[in-house]
């Protein structure tokens, strides 16, 4: 592996919501992935590589030999690391050890940071309950002492179900550089009708609420204004209050370099994006108005179809059409603390998820751009544009019914 020298760290930012993976019984799945991951190191040469996982153990963790899946998938992750010279290594799993019967506050994320021979003395992740940066020995891994976790409680943004949404946050000092990498996995849409039905839907406003609670988790060692660590959001009332911490949190993104990765469950605005999809088409609704039928004139097959929990399209290709994206609109809410780099590539869900299908849709939701890698402006000001790349990875295998996503780029230490 060809190491870039100079004062400047190779990074490698991948997320991946692994759930299918860990539910399927072939392991072909986990075959492809740990394939495709190994192949995308080799390609792009990183020195630090920063793998998000969601969904960590199965989408319906119950307990049985999640364990075991979890450390026989660590264990294969460090020896292919091992074997490309990554000396180092930091991990946390939010699944071993729990008590599945209860909400207990897991999460199922799973963060792991591999650091390549040739920078090891220049990167060192933060200790949580020693308060400071620690130099790792060769061959050392780090463990759940380098993280902070979050879990939204029953009851925050409105949400009035047991979830294992929430993040995982870790902080490094690479070079002179202080960076915050976090993990996120915000709530879904539960009814593709609810949210067909108003703009933003109801679950987008839950999201941005929440991604809110994420920046706070993952700013608040700035200095730039006085951030209380770990303080919660305003679920009522925002007013006055939420403006003033919306702009306290541009100040913090200005100051604190960060990135953000994860399944964030963006998904189009969809009162909007159907107009612009059935254009040409005529709505039928149906007799107990519990679902939308679109159907091209002079043509009683309706075209697309959107029920509570499924969505079909009779030409599934219009999502390879970039106007699409105009439509992609809940980052946009994040413009002023949240950065991203030119989305050139397909919906990251929802996938089929049978292995000979890969890149076919799943009839459940409308594909979206769930997983990304955001970063806030004071970690763009950090990173050569020109040795940037925004990708989708996994386009010919299927990892399950989500598209892993990568951003790859040199970091000024």
């Amino acid at each position: 592996m060809a190491i870039r020298g100079g004062d400047h760290v190779r990074l490698m930012l991948v997320t991946i919501n692994c759930g299918s993976m860990f539910e399927d019984g072939t392991g072909k799945m986990m075959a492809h992935w740990l394939d495709v991951l190994d192949k995308a190191v080799a390609q792009h040469s990183p020195t630090f590589v920063a793998l998000h996982h969601q969904e960590v153990g199965g989408k319906r963790v119950d307990g049985a030999d999640v364990q075991g899946l979890v450390t026989s998938y660590r264990k294969s992750l460090c020896r292919a690391f091992e074997g490309r010279g990554f000396d180092l290594s930091v991990s946390s799993y939010d699944v071993e050890g729990q008590d599945y019967s209860s909400d207990n506050g897991h999460t199922a994320l799973g963060s792991s940071y591999f650091v390549h021979s040739g920078i090891a003395d220049r990167a060192k992740p933060w200790n949580v309950a020693d308060e400071r940066f620690v130099t790792l020995a060769k061959k050392q891994r780090g463990g759940p002492e380098c993280f902070e976790k979050t879990k939204f409680t029953i009851g925050q943004y409105g949400v009035n179900r047991a979830s294992r949404k929430g993040c995982l946050v870790a902080r490094w000092k690479l070079g002179t550089r202080d960076v915050v990498f976090t993990n996120v996995h915000l709530f879904h849409d539960a009814s593709n009708v609810a949210a067909a039905q108003q703009s933003p839907s109801p679950y987008a406003l839950c999201r941005r609420e929440a991604l809110e609670t994420v920046l706070e988790r993952s700013l608040h060692w700035s200095q730039a204004a006085g951030s209380e660590p770990n303080g919660v959001l305003p679920d009522k009332h925002r007013g006055k209050r939420a403006r003033t911490q919306e702009s306290r949190l541009a100040r913090q993104a200005g100051a604190q370099a960060a990135f953000l990765f994860g399944d964030f469950n963006f998904r189009l605005d969809l009162a909007e994006a159907l107009g612009h999809l059935t254009d040409s088409c005529r709505p039928r609704r149906t007799k107990d108005q519990q679902w939308l039928e679109y159907c091209v004139p002079g043509s009683l097959e309706p075209f697309l179809t959107v029920r509570p929990k499924r969505f079909t399209i009779a030409q599934p290709q219009l999502f390879s059409d970039p106007e699409v994206l105009a439509f992609d609109k809940e980052p946009k809410a994040f413009e002023d603390t949240l950065c991203e780099c030119d989305v050139g590539f397909g919906p990251t869900y929802a996938f089929s998820e049978d292995v000979d299908k890969p890149n076919d849709y799943l009839d459940k939701r409308c594909p979206a751009w769930c997983d990304r890698v955001l970063f806030t402006p004071a970690a763009n000001q950090l990173l050569d544009a020109s040795q940037t790349e925004y990708f989708r990875l996994a386009d010919d295998y299927c990892v399950g019914d989500h598209k892993p996503v990568a951003l790859v780029a040199s970091l000024d230490t």
